[in-house]
């Protein structure tokens, strides 16, 4: 049985308009181009989003072509996301350097986290199961080696790495007062 957003109506017209005029509102009220002298006006913006988005679901191919790169692009948004969720909570995506590991540490976790995801992604795309001779139980024990490997090498970074020259210098200064 078909469901509400498997049915043509939903996916060929209803997402497509809103996507078109959710980006074009977004992107008129951001920027300001039809308001004159920082004058706030959203029925102006959303009225050409309106009709820009209308437009937009009357012309077949460019409806197609979206239809087509959407998949695309939201996979790639997940791993840009993915990516940036990963080295925020690892610390190596940080506002301040402040108290933070050392450049050593951030490139040795960055370059773990780039080779796990990379991994990641082509498991998840099933690279491996087309790959003769890799079964399913090869490609976890891979993986399982892997990540005790990195963690290895990663914890291995963590204790050699010295601190950073100037809070050698701030905590000698802190002990002598």
């Amino acid at each position: 049985m078909e469901t509400i957003f498997q049915n043509e109506f939903f996916t060929q017209i209803i997402l497509p308009f809103l996507l078109v005029f959710a980006l074009f509102y977004a992107i008129l009220a951001k920027t300001g181009v039809l308001h004159p002298q920082n004058q706030q006006n959203k029925g102006v913006d959303v009225l050409v989003a309106l009709a820009i988005a209308l437009i937009f679901v009357g012309v077949p191919a460019a409806t197609g072509f979206t239809l087509k790169l959407m998949p695309i692009l939201s996979v790639l948004i997940v791993i840009a996301f993915s990516i940036i969720l990963l080295l925020a909570f690892t610390g190596v995506w940080s506002e301040s350097s402040q108290g933070g590991k050392g450049e050593g540490i951030k490139v040795g976790i960055s370059i773990a986290l780039g080779i796990a995801f990379f991994v990641a992604i082509l498991w998840a795309a099933g690279v491996f199961e087309k790959i003769h001779g890799v079964s399913k139980d090869a490609i976890s024990n891979f993986a399982q080696w892997g990540i005790l490997i990195i963690l290895i090498i990663v914890a291995i970074i963590a204790v050699v790495q010295p601190g950073r020259p100037g809070q050698q210098e701030e905590k000698k200064g802190e002990s002598s007062s």
